[in-house]
């Protein structure tokens, strides 16, 4: 049984994929069999690159929409972390599952478009999370900047804290 109706599961190359249901066809499907080609496309903007995770913003000319998409890379950055992928969801299938749980909550996040599991012999070798952008919406950074570090006194330090 599919634990996320509105996504297909598909095998394609060594990936697993849940793709949502509208954008499901062989464009995308290839697109995503190899989602770290995603981060060297030309117009990709690098959010976040750190040994575990990664995150870009980038067009998904498979896609049938103009939207920026949101691509995060879980890195199984270490023999712990991969020995527990056995009996455990990856970070893609936990932001999906979140995601699900945030929408049936009637809570507004990034709608999700794909998960992407990619394992060598069963054990999880990376993980991808595609959501569309969230149009007007701030990242993290840009919005301590603008917004936060340039209160000052205890208000800014609890509004930075908050």
């Amino acid at each position: 049984m599919n634990q996320f109706p509105d996504f297909i599961e598909a095998k394609h190359g060594g990936a697993t994929i849940w793709l949502e249901r509208s954008l499901f066809g062989p464009a995308m499907m290839n697109s995503l069999a190899n989602p770290d080609a995603i981060f060297a496309a030309p117009d990709c903007v690098m959010i976040k690159d750190q040994i575990k995770i990664r995150v870009a913003r980038v067009r998904l000319p498979a896609a049938q929409f103009t939207a920026p998409v949101y691509v995060k890379r879980y890195n199984a950055f270490s023999w712990r972390y991969r020995i527990q992928s056995f009996f455990s969801r990856s970070g893609a299938l936990r932001s999906l599952r979140g995601a699900a749980i945030l929408r049936n909550a009637g809570v507004a996040t990034a709608s999700p478009l794909a998960a992407v599991e990619v394992r060598l012999w069963g054990m999880l070798a990376s993980s991808f999370y595609l959501s569309k952008e969230i149009i007007a919406a701030k990242t993290a950074d840009p919005y301590w900047l603008e917004n936060l570090k340039t209160i000052s006194g205890k208000v800014g330090l609890h509004r930075r804290r908050r």
